[in-house]
């Protein structure tokens, strides 16, 4: 395997190269941001190159592999040349230049993206087992990816059927280590840091960019102020906790000062601090949840965002009135629809939440327009978001059954500690502009009117915030945990984290906005003195929660060490896997797949490591996992007894029946297996079905004959029974 410093260069070159080749195209959208789009070039550009490779795929044009990427990166590459030149000609306003300007700008960004990855791929250096929580099936889609040549891809937890979740962020993952040339063991944590650096970069953009809307004295709006409202975004939507650290630290005074007991810390605890709930903060999910959906989903919601904030900056600087009209020609609308088609491919809730930030944010932008045109748009972009989405929504099944009504809402106490630094600073940000208006109303000798002249974009992107904080204390969606107590887990975890989003990027430029609009001095102490409160009880989860997750009593080990935890824990089982790993890297390209029967067993627990680590599709894997994918149990229950049977059955016949069924190219029998069967496993019976390919003390592989079973089976197709052996 590939060292750390490989793996992150690669995968870093590869960006810079995808990042450059995509600024073309990214400037005709994004060119009023503050750094012409470069930021978010990268994004957009694997977003267009993984697409174009998931929908040949899917169409079978053609097969994925490394060839067609580069193929795919090439033509993408000449496109955005061909439209730098053409851009060349349109007026110095509108045209793309490289200045050394834009060259040192385009340089300090790729040297703090850089830092920042190395950072925190030093952080998870010191924890990078793929190991515990959903990182077994996150892995387990991605080796899949380098198995497979065509789409959609085959569920490895449940052979034979199409995989029914959001996979698109794997492919992405998959695409990225493939044109790196880093192996999905070296780079899986590797990418957890790319996303970390990336959401880094853009969120500290389109923070600082947010200032300019504030309407600031030119005194005032200095390249101070500007850096400062990014820095601030960047912490309140990565780096910041909730108030739960600082409730924990003024215990730790009590403690001190009172004789009390030392208060325990556990940071996952306030992810679970509402009850019934899943409310993750994205640090909290950088340090446990890795390459899921859901973080995935942040990146998107940061590319919409800003580019929201792109056409209503492109919006305001236009000279003539026309320009603010909605017309069929907006591109920047039309890509509005594509990204939320695409983010419904990523992490499915995000379609909901980022499309009402969309429609909120679009209307404030054309509320002049004619209604009848505004509203046909509203109608047209989930339409066009749904045919983007069709290549992988046609072989998808949501596992919702309708919408409830939330009996009981969140605690007061436990929501505030989680939302009230977010709501607090929009309250105050909004009540100053509010008091500041109606005082300049009360002074005016002829009182016109109030004019309430606020920040629109602040204020339509506080709007869909708040308006789905309340929305989701009201109603949830039904899916297989609504019988429970943790009913509407799944819709406050979904919402939660692009509601976290939108009010972290808005929090930057609300702070220095206030230390700036404030004239009062005393006003702008207690102010300042609040912001200070507020930041610092947030410092204390981050810092504690890195700590206590991946630095306390670990030493750094490497991100290519991924599987260590295997080789020490089940030694037997994991030379088994060698061997397999062996077979499977001398496949030919076009025929990676093999299929496994191993032992099932219940989520979150070390079963299914085979299909995990191999890519190769398994009866079942995960049953509860699988479960929520598919709504039903029925046919998980019946596959969990298929592969009961294969180990203990008695009936020879209806063993070879099943592996048939599957396709069963190798039965494995290992220390999982011992321990889940016992002495009931037939090994006598599953030595008939092949041969013995590889043993030890610990485990044996069977590579099973599927000639000789079809021909058994066409021979005896009426016997029912073709007799039983004992161990």
């Amino acid at each position: 395997m590939e060292n750390d410093l490989y793996a992150i260069i690669s995968l870093w070159g590869v960006n810079l190269l995808i990042g450059f080749i995509s600024w073309p195209v990214t400037y005709i959208f994004f060119g009023k941001l503050s750094d012409s789009g470069y930021s978010i070039a990268k994004f957009l550009g694997i977003i267009c190159i993984s697409y174009i490779a998931f929908l040949g795929a899917t169409l079978k044009l053609f097969p994925l592999n490394l060839s067609t990427f580069y193929v795919i990166v090439s033509l993408w590459s000449g496109f955005n040349l061909g439209l730098f030149f053409f851009n060349r000609r349109q007026s110095d306003a509108e045209c793309l230049t490289l200045k050394i300007s834009d060259l040192k700008q385009i340089a300090g960004i790729e040297a703090a993206f850089l830092l920042i990855l190395i950072f925190w791929a030093y952080i998870r250096s010191h924890e990078p087992e793929i190991y515990s929580i959903e990182r077994f099936m996150d892995f387990g889609f991605i080796k899949a990816l380098f198995n497979t040549r065509t789409l959609p891809l085959e569920d490895i937890w449940f052979s034979g059927e199409v995989l029914n979740y959001y996979y698109y962020p794997h492919f992405i993952a998959y695409l990225l280590l493939t044109i790196s040339s880093v192996s999905p063991e070296s780079g899986f944590f590797v990418l957890v840091a790319w996303m970390f650096a990336l959401l880094v970069i853009c969120v500290y953009r389109v923070g600082a960019d947010m200032l300019s809307f504030l309407e600031l004295k030119t005194e005032c709006f200095s390249k101070v102020a500007f850096q400062s409202a990014g820095g601030l975004s960047v912490f309140s939507v990565v780096f910041a906790g909730t108030f739960y650290g600082g409730r924990w630290m003024l215990n730790v005074f009590n403690s001190a000062f009172f004789d009390l007991p030392q208060p325990s810390f556990w940071y996952a605890e306030p992810t679970r601090n509402i009850p019934g709930t899943i409310t993750e903060m994205p640090i909290f999910s950088f340090l446990v949840s890795d390459l899921h959906p859901h973080v995935w989903g942040l990146l998107n919601g940061v590319l919409i965002l800003s580019l929201l904030i792109a056409l209503w900056k492109k919006n305001t600087d236009a000279q003539e009135t026309d320009k603010s009209v909605l017309k069929w020609n907006n591109g920047s609308v039309w890509l509005l629809s594509f990204l939320l088609g695409v983010a419904y491919m990523t992490n499915s809730w995000d379609v909901i939440t980022l499309g009402l930030l969309t429609v909120t944010v679009l209307f404030c932008i054309y509320y002049r327009t004619a209604k009848w045109c505004l509203f046909l748009f509203f109608l047209l972009i989930p339409v066009f978001a749904y045919i983007t989405a069709l290549p992988w929504s046609l072989f998808f099944k949501a596992p919702l059954t309708g919408v409830g009504i939330v009996p009981d809402a969140s605690p007061p106490i436990a929501w505030l500690l989680f939302w009230s630094p977010k709501v607090g600073l929009i309250l105050l940000f909004f009540g100053f502009l509010l008091v500041r208006e109606f005082k300049s109303w009360h002074h005016r000798k002829q009182r016109a009117g109030l004019k309430f002249v606020f920040s629109i974009p602040h204020l339509a992107v506080s709007i869909a915030a708040l308006f789905l904080l309340i929305l989701m204390e009201l109603f949830y969606f039904k899916d297989i945990l609504m019988n429970g107590e943790w009913f509407r887990a799944n819709t406050v975890f979904k919402i939660t984290m692009q509601v976290w989003l939108w009010t972290g990027i808005l929090s930057g430029s609300m702070m220095i906005g206030l230390l700036i609009k404030i004239e009062r001095t005393i006003f702008r102490c207690l102010v300042v003195l609040m912001i200070v409160l507020m930041l610092l009880a947030q410092s204390v989860y981050p810092v504690r929660a890195v700590w206590q997750a991946t630095l306390a009593d670990k030493a750094r080990t490497g991100l290519n060490s991924g599987l260590n935890w295997w080789q020490k824990k089940y030694p037997h089982d994991y030379a088994a896997y060698q061997y397999l790993a062996s077979v499977a890297e001398n496949l030919p390209g076009n025929d990676k797949i093999r299929r496994i029967v191993e032992a099932e067993g219940e989520s979150y627990t070390d079963v299914s490591r085979f299909s995990v680590f191999l890519g190769w599709p398994t009866i079942i894997g995960w049953p509860i996992h699988e479960w929520t994918w598919r709504g039903s149990y029925e046919k998980v229950g019946e596959r969990r007894e298929e592969v009961k049977e294969i180990y203990t059955g008695k009936e020879i016949l209806k063993t070879r029946q099943i592996l048939n069924k599957y396709n069963i190219d190798y039965i494995i029998v290992g220390e999982f297996e011992k321990k889940r069967y016992g002495n009931g496993i037939r090994h006598y019976k599953l030595r008939e079905m092949g041969k013995i390919v590889f043993e030890n003390n610990g485990a044996v592989i069977i590579e099973v004959n599927r000639r000789s079973i079809k021909a058994d089976l066409t021979d005896c197709p009426d016997r029912q029974n073709m007799g039983s052996k004992q161990n």
